[in-house]
């Protein structure tokens, strides 16, 4: 989905249908590559309780930095699901990556390349 999303080449409003955070996550970080006018939009919830995320404004907010260290953030932690994270919710890890984070860090590891 992320990858099909980023390879639009032409400015367009995104709407990625997934109930997991991982996805949120994912996209987030590599949201860099969109069209400028592009705006991506995260369905989420499940029955009647459907609601839109505006990814892009989050992105906005947070900033590149930020975004782009959340999948790799997410993979080593796997936030909701790491012991040290388990029923602490997904706020005390964010506040961890910022106040914690050595800037450009994460994105290393995400191009590193094994010989």
């Amino acid at each position: 989905m992320v990858y099909h999303a980023c390879n639009i080449n032409y400015p367009a409003e995104i709407v990625i249908k997934s109930i997991d955070t991982d996805i949120a996550a994912i996209m987030l970080g590599n949201m860099h590559p969109l069209k400028n006018d592009s705006v991506a939009w995260m369905l989420t919830g499940t029955g009647n309780n459907l609601r839109y995320v505006d990814l892009t404004k989050i992105h906005a907010k947070l900033g590149q930095l930020i975004c782009q260290s959340l999948p790799e953030y997410h993979a080593i932690t796997a936030c909701d699901f790491d012991r040290a994270f388990f029923r602490k919710g997904k706020l005390k890890p964010y506040k961890t990556l910022i106040n914690f984070i050595v800037p450009g860090s994460f994105q290393e590891l995400r191009y590193e390349r094994i010989n």
